[in-house]
């Protein structure tokens, strides 16, 4: 009996201590920049739609991400990657943070942002500058974002 339990108790701490920091529940946290942060994401993939009046506007691409950097964008529609000079329309998590944060929410006509419920990612942000112009709105749509190894 008594090896049963110190088996079973040897067990849970060997599947518990294997556990990946990202798997650790960060929902406490309620700044959303701060509460991606402590996920570490640092490679995963998400699929982007920009909000634009340009480019590949309207289109679902698939973003991957390696350390950080954008390393392919595939039009998921043809399953064809992106040529590398396309890619800068597109942003990882942080620079869709950075972006976010350099708007003067005070000096634009609108500015709207949602933010994913587990890592808080945003899932979708959209600025109009002036509403006296036509045609410089701009935002994202992000989703179905997936931890890379």
């Amino acid at each position: 009996m008594k090896v049963e339990i110190v088996s079973a108790t040897l067990l849970i701490l060997a599947l518990t201590s294997c556990q990946k920091a990202t798997d650790t529940d960060f929902s406490g946290i309620t700044d959303p920049q701060a509460r991606w942060q402590a996920y570490g994401l640092r490679n995963y993939s998400i699929e982007q739609k920009l909000v634009y009046f340009c480019g590949n506007r309207g289109v679902s691409m698939k973003v991957v991400i390696s350390d950080n950097q954008i390393v392919d964008v595939v039009d998921i529609s043809k399953g064809t990657s992106l040529p590398q000079n396309q890619w800068q329309l597109h942003k990882t998590v942080d620079q869709l943070f950075v972006t976010i944060s350099g708007i003067n929410k005070d000096s634009v006509a609108s500015f709207r942002a949602e933010y994913d419920p587990k890592y808080s990612y945003p899932i979708s942000f959209f600025v109009d500058p002036s509403a006296q112009m036509a045609d410089e709105e701009y935002g994202f749509d992000s989703k179905d974002l997936i931890k890379l190894d």
